[in-house]
């Protein structure tokens, strides 16, 4: 296995791409995914997405495109998948039932109009089921999500160089190509992650949204996040909410009591006055979480959790911890990732 791994990492990125998509599309052909779902149907997916876009994006896999998603719709339908929300997935749990095999919960970030606007139709026509998880502070605010808003700016850098000064650092990126534009953006967006809510502010200042962005409504649409009177009509029993927190904070950097009271309880009360229903899903931003988070999440009546952390579920999965699936625009590798055959080729080689 080692001496595999080492061959990999001399081969460039985009090759590996390339020879991963023909080692998954061959296993497909010899009904691997097959044979890992059948492994696999008594666990549980927990779809991730963040936007579901009109159109392709190239730079950012954030926003899958709205073909892409209803054709993992009609692969999921044809393999006979179930579809549930949190709510009903605990309940099942907690009545200690059997969970149907094959289930699939959709779960949505950072609360982007897009999904009401193109993946919410797609779940009432197929009878999906999931949870959108929206962050208080942001509805009805006309404002970016902060990793937009840095995203909104480095792209407006083509052809330049970005001067960024983190901490007592300063970090030059010559942005002349889109890999490095891609490669800045990921670069200094987990940089700032890192970071407590005012340390993060204060690095925030650097970026600026050119002119000809400053009004909202020239802001490209897949950054607009949804209002409250959409949240509020959508049907719970269809994609229910959830809550993002009040101002998506590296939650771990949290020292005091009253932060996680403004972040977990507050923007909980806030968003149930929206909804009109008790919100009891958690999503952690970044994924990043640990056990004091899950503490005061307990505390505040949320009931479950979700994560970044790739991989399914069972009924023993801790319901603060839960892992998910993330999805983007390549179809292959969503065949693999949802049979389980992608987690386990990973173990085996650097996908």
């Amino acid at each position: 296995m080692r001496f595999y791994r080492n061959i990999i990492q001399c081969i460039p990125d985009y090759k590996i791409f390339i020879i991963r998509d023909i080692l998954l599309k061959t296993l497909d052909f010899f009904f691997f995914n097959e044979f890992f779902r059948l492994l696999n149907r008594k666990k549980y997916i927990i779809l991730w997405y963040h936007g579901v876009s009109h159109r392709f994006i190239s730079f950012s896999t954030r926003h899958i495109a709205k073909s892409e998603f209803e054709k993992q719709i009609k692969y999921l339908k044809r393999k006979g998948y179930s579809f549930f929300t949190l709510t009903e997935l605990i309940k099942t749990i907690y009545s200690k039932k059997k969970i149907k095999s094959k289930t699939v919960i959709f779960s949505f970030d950072d609360g982007f109009k897009n999904i009401i606007k193109n993946a919410y139709p797609l779940m009432k026509k197929y009878n999906l089921k999931g949870c959108f998880y929206v962050i208080s502070d942001l509805i009805d605010s006309n404002q970016l999500l902060w990793t937009d808003y840095i995203e909104l700016t480095i792209l407006n850098y083509k052809n330049s160089t970005l001067n960024f000064k983190f901490k007592d650092k300063n970090i030059e990126y010559p942005l002349f190509s889109n890999k490095m534009i891609k490669y800045c953006i990921n670069d200094i967006k987990e940089r700032l992650k890192s970071l407590g809510n005012d340390e993060r502010i204060q690095h925030l200042k650097q970026f600026q949204i050119p002119n000809k962005l400053s009004s909202f409504s020239n802001i490209p649409e897949e950054y607009i996040l949804a209002e409250s009177k959409e949240i509020a009509s959508l049907d719970r029993t269809i994609l229910e909410i959830g809550s993002h927190t009040k101002s998506h904070p590296n939650l771990p950097s949290l020292k005091k009591k009253e932060e996680f009271e403004k972040e977990l309880y507050e923007a909980k009360i806030e968003i149930e006055n929206y909804v009109g229903y008790k919100i009891n899903h958690l999503c952690y931003p970044a994924g990043a979480f640990n056990d004091i988070t899950i503490r005061f999440a307990k505390k505040y009546e949320y009931l479950t959790g979700v994560t970044t952390i790739s991989g399914l579920n069972t009924s023993n999965t801790d319901l603060f911890k839960l892992k998910r699936l993330l999805s983007d625009n390549n179809f292959i590798k969503f065949k693999a990732k949802i049979s389980g055959l992608y987690s386990f080729m990973k173990r085996i080689i650097k996908l």
